[in-house]
C-alpha cells in the first residue's frame, strides 16, 4: 500500500507532541524540586496541575507505539517485508544507548554513585533497573522510562512476528488481518488493566514518609505490561493509518479532540485528590490517573498522526519553513533534555545553596530549560548523532573527491588572534599573579592551536595517503623535526644563559628543561610533582603539539585503508572526543590537580581528535561551505565568550568545557579555511596575519621576556611593565622569525610544496 502523503506535516505536529511532552516533565519535576506545587506555597489551581504534567510519559509511550511500530504493522498486513532484524536492533540501541550512557557515566562520575554498588550500575547501564523495586530509581530518576521503552522494542517484532506467521499460514486476507491486529491491540488493553489490577491488589500503598520503605508498587506498574495500553494507543494509530480509511480531522474536530486531551488532564489533576507527587497513589487514583492519561495522549497524539492522510475537502495546512526547523531541532534535543534536565536541577541547588521544596519556580526553571537546552545540543552532535551513523550507517553524507589544502592566511589571522588572547592572559605575571587587567580564559588560545594542528597535520597527512597510498613515517618526522627545531634550540640556549646566568637558575635544572623540551615531554612534569621554572612552564603546549603529531601520523597510518566513509571517520573523531571528556571528568573527580590534568595529553585529545575531525568535514565537502562559514562564526562567538569567562580554575572546563572550546575552534578553523565568511575576513586582516606568521617564536619568548621585564622592574606600576614587556615580545618574536624561522621556512617551500604548518 502507498505511503501516504504529506509527511512534512505529519513530521512537524508530532514533533511538537514530542517537544511539549519533554518540556511538561521538565515543569513537573522542577515544580516537585521547588515545592511550588506545596498548597502552603501558592494556592493557584494551577498547582494541581504542575504534578500531573507527566503525562507527557503517557505521550512518549504513544509516539512510539506510533513511530516504532508502523514497519511492523506494515509487515504484518503484507503492505512490505519484515523489517530485518539487526537493522532493527541496531537503530533502536543506537537511538536509546549511547548518549543515555554518557549521561549516566557523567552523572555518576560528577555527583557520585549515590551508594550504588557495581550491580547497581550495571542494571542502570543496561536499563533493567526497573526490575529490582529497591534499584528502580536510579542516578537518572526519570530512566524508568526508558527501560520500559526496551522492553516494548524487545516484545514488537516477537508479537507481530507471530501475528506475521499465523496469518501467512493460514492465508488470511488483508480485512481480515487489520480485524486481527486491532483485536491483538484490544488483548494489550486487557494485559494493561489485569496487570495493574493485580499489581493494586498485592502491594501497599506507598507511604512517602515511612523510612526504609520500598514503592514496590511504584516499581511494578513501570513494568511494560501496565503501559501496553499506551503504546495499543500509538500502535493502532499506525494499523488506521496503514488500513487506508483514516482521514485527517477538518481544524474543527482537531481542536475538539485537544480540548477532550485537556479536559482529561484537567481531571486527572483536580478530581482525584491526587498528592502532589509521582507516586503513593491508591486503587481508584491510580486506575483513574491511568485512564486519564491515556485519553490526554491520544487527544493531543492523534490529529497529528492524522494529518498526513487524504483530506475531505480544503489544502493542508504547511508550516512556515523556520517552523519547520525550529520544532525539528527541538525535537532532536528533546531526548538529551529529558536526559539533564534532573542533573541541571541539582547542581542549580548545590550551586546556588538553594533548599529542596522552597526554592524559586520560574528561576530554577528557566535556568533548566537554558542549561539542559545546551547540554542536548552538545550531546545530540557529540554523542547521539555520529552515535546512530556508526551504528547504522545513516545520517551519512557522500563523500565527494578530497580537495587539498594550499596556504590560506585568514589560518595564520586566526592563529595570531589567539596568541594575543594568550598573551594576554599571561599579564597576571607582570601583575603579581593578580588577574585584575589580563584575559581571564585567554589561556584557551593555546585551544585553537591543538584544533588547528589536528587540522593542518591531519589534512598534510591525508595528502600524502592520497598521493602515495601510505605515509612516510621518517620522512614526516624529520619534516616536524625541521620546523619545530630550529627555533626552539635557539631558544633554549638562549633563555638557558639568562637564567643561568642573570637569574639564578640552576644549571642542572636549566639542563632537565632543555631535555623534557626538546623530548616534547615537559607536559608531564606537573603530574609526576615537579614544578618547571616559570619561564619555561609554556612549553607543555609544545610538548602536546609534538605528541599530537606522532599520534596524527599513527592514526592516519591505521585509517590510510578506510577513507572512503569519512563520514564514518568524522564520527568516531566525535565520539572519541566525547570519551575524552568523560575521562577528564574521572580524573577530575579522582583529585587529579588541575594544572597537572590542564596539561596531561590524555585529557587533552579531543582538541587533537576535533581538529581531524574538521579536516575531513572540509577535505571531503561533507557540507557545504555555507554551513561551515556560519558554524565557524558561532565557534568564534564561543570562544570570544569563554576567553572572558573561564578561569583557569574553572570546573565546568574540566566537565566538558574544554571539549566544547576545542569543537568552537575545530569549526572556526574550518569555517576560515574556506577562504570567505566573517572568520576568513577577520583573518585576513593583515595586523593579525603578521601576528600569526610570527606566532611560533613569539610564544616561545614572550613568558620569559615577560618575567624578566619584572626582575629587571620589580616596583614599576603594571601600565609601564606591560608598556615594556609586550612589545619587547613581539621584538624578540620578530627577531626569532627573521633570524631563524624564515631562514627554515625558505629551505622549505623550496623543498616541498605543502602548506607550513606552524604551532
Amino acid at each position: 500500500m502507498p505511503e501516504p502523503a504529506g509527511p512534512q506535516y505529519r513530521a512537524f505536529g508530532l514533533d511538537v507532541a514530542r517537544v511539549l511532552a519533554a518540556v511538561g516533565v521538565v515543569v513537573t519535576h522542577v515544580a516537585f524540586a521547588t515545592g511550588v506545587v506545596n498548597p502552603l506555597r501558592w494556592s493557584s489551581p494551577l498547582r494541581d496541575l504542575l504534578p500531573r504534567l507527566d503525562v507527557g510519559v503517557s505521550i512518549f509511550f504513544v509516539l512510539s507505539g506510533l513511530l516504532v511500530a508502523r514497519p511492523f504493522v506494515r509487515s504484518v498486513l503484507g503492505d512490505a517485508p519484515a523489517p530485518a532484524l539487526g537493522d532493527y536492533v541496531r537503530r533502536r540501541a543506537s537511538r536509546i544507548y549511547p548518549v543515555y550512557l554518557f549521561v549516566l557515566v557523567f552523572v555518576v562520575v560528577a555527583s557520585g554513585a549515590g551508594g550504588r554498588g557495581p550491580a547497581q550500575l550495571a542494571a542502570d547501564a543496561l536499563l533493567v533497573h526497573v526490575y529490582v523495586p529497591r534499584w528502580a530509581i536510579g542516578p537518572i530518576t526519570q530512566s524508568w522510562t526508558l527501560s520500559t521503552e526496551i522492553a516494548f522494542y524487545a516484545f514488537l517484532p516477537l508479537w507481530f512476528g507471530a501475528s506475521r506467521s499465523v496469518f501467512e499460514r493460514r492465508g488470511t486476507d488483508r480485512a481480515a488481518r487489520v480485524r486481527w491486529t486491532a483485536a491483538g491491540l484490544a488483548v494489550w488493553v486487557l494485559v494493561a488493566l489485569v496487570w495493574r489490577l493485580g499489581v493494586l491488589a498485592v502491594t501497599p500503598q506507598f507511604e512517602l514518609g515511612r523510612p526504609g520503605m520500598v514503592d514496590t508498587r511504584g516499581a511494578l506498574l513501570t513494568w511494560l505490561p501496565n503501559h501496553l495500553d499506551e503504546f495499543a494507543v500509538g500502535v493502532g494509530l499506525a494499523l488506521w493509518i496503514q488500513s487506508g480509511r483514516a482521514r485527517a480531522m477538518p481544524l474543527a474536530a482537531r481542536l475538539g479532540t485537544y480540548a477532550v486531551g485537556a479536559a482529561a488532564l484537567w481531571t486527572a489533576s483536580t478530581a482525584l485528590g491526587l498528592p502532589p507527587v509521582f507516586t503513593g497513589f491508591d486503587g481508584p487514583q491510580t486506575v483513574g490517573r491511568h485512564l486519564l492519561f491515556v485519553v490526554c495522549a491520544a487527544a493531543v497524539v492523534a490529529p497529528s498522526a492524522l494529518a498526513g492522510q487524504p483530506r475531505r475537502s480544503g489544502p493542508a495546512w504547511t508550516p512556515p519553513a523556520w517552523a519547520g526547523t525550529a520544532v525539528t531541532g527541538a525535537a532532536l534535543g528533546s531526548y538529551g533534555l529529558y536526559l539533564w534536565h534532573q542533573w541541571v536541577t541539582d547542581e542549580w541547588f548545590r550551586a546556588r545553596g538553594l533548599r529542596d521544596f522552597v526554592a524559586p519556580f520560574p528561576t530554577v526553571l528557566a535556568v533548566v530549560l537554558v542549561v539542559g537546552t545546551v547540554l542536548a545540543a552538545l550531546t545530540y552532535w557529540l554523542v547521539e548523532r555520529p552515535s546512530e551513523l556508526l551504528a547504522t550507517g545513516r545520517g551519512g553524507v557522500e563523500a565527494r573527491p578530497p580537495r587539498q589544502l594550499g596556504p590560506v592566511p585568514a589560518l595564520d589571522g586566526l592563529r595570531g588572534l589567539s596568541i594575543l588572547a594568550v598573551l594576554a592572559t599571561h599579564v597576571v605575571f607582570l601583575d603579581g599573579g593578580r588577574d585584575r587587567f589580563s584575559l581571564p580564559g585567554g589561556f584557551l588560545g593555546v585551544d585553537v592551536f591543538l584544533a588547528l594542528s589536528g587540522f593542518l597535520i591531519g589534512l598534510v597527512l591525508l595528502r600524502e595517503v592520497d598521493a602515495s597510498g601510505t605515509l612516510d613515517g621518517k620522512d614526516f618526522a624529520r619534516r616536524r623535526a625541521r620546523r619545530l627545531y630550529p627555533p626552539l634550540v635557539v631558544f633554549l640556549v638562549v633563555e638557558g644563559l639568562v637564567a643561568v646566568l642573570f637569574v639564578g637558575t640552576a644549571l642542572r635544572e636549566q639542563g632537565l628543561q632543555s631535555l623534557l623540551s626538546l623530548t616534547f615531554t615537559a607536559n608531564w612534569q606537573l603530574t609526576f610533582g615537579h614544578q618547571p621554572p616559570f619561564a619555561l612552564v609554556h612549553l607543555w603546549s609544545l610538548a602536546l603539539e609534538g605528541q599530537f603529531y606522532v599520534l596524527l601520523a599513527v592514526g592516519v597510518w591505521a585509517l590510510r585503508k578506510r577513507l572512503g566513509r569519512p563520514d564514518r571517520l568524522v564520527a568516531w573523531c566525535v565520539v572519541g572526543a566525547a570519551a575524552v571528556a568523560l575521562w577528564r571528568l574521572w580524573l577530575l573527580r579522582q583529585g587529579a590537580s588541575l594544572p597537572a590534568l590542564y596539561e596531561r595529553t590524555d585529557a587533552r585529545l579531543d582538541s587533537l581528535l576535533l581538529g581531524l575531525a574538521a579536516a575531513f568535514v572540509w577535505r571531503s565537502r561533507l557540507t557545504s561551505s555555507a554551513r561551515l562559514r556560519a558554524a565557524g562564526l558561532g565557534g568564534l562567538l564561543v570562544l570570544g565568550v569563554c576567553w572572558v569567562v573561564a578561569r583557569p580554575t574553572s570546573e565546568w572546563l574540566y566537565m566538558g568545557g574544554f571539549t566544547v572550546v576545542a569543537a568552537a575552534a575545530a569549526l572556526a578553523v574550518a569555517a576560515a579555511a574556506t577562504g570567505d565568511g566573517p572568520v576568513a575576513r577577520l583573518g585576513n586582516l593583515r595586523a593579525l596575519r603578521w601576528v600569526g606568521m610570527i606566532s611560533f617564536s613569539l610564544y616561545l619568548w614572550h613568558l620569559p621576556v615577560y618575567l624578566w621585564v619584572v626582575d629587571l622592574m620589580p616596583r614599576a606600576p603594571l601600565a609601564l611593565k606591560v608598556a615594556v614587556a609586550v612589545p619587547a615580545s613581539f621584538l624578540a618574536g620578530w627577531l626569532g622569525f627573521v633570524l631563524v624561522e624564515r631562514r627554515v621556512l625558505a629551505t622549505w617551500r623550496r623543498s616541498t610544496d605543502e602548506p607550513v604548518p606552524t604551532t
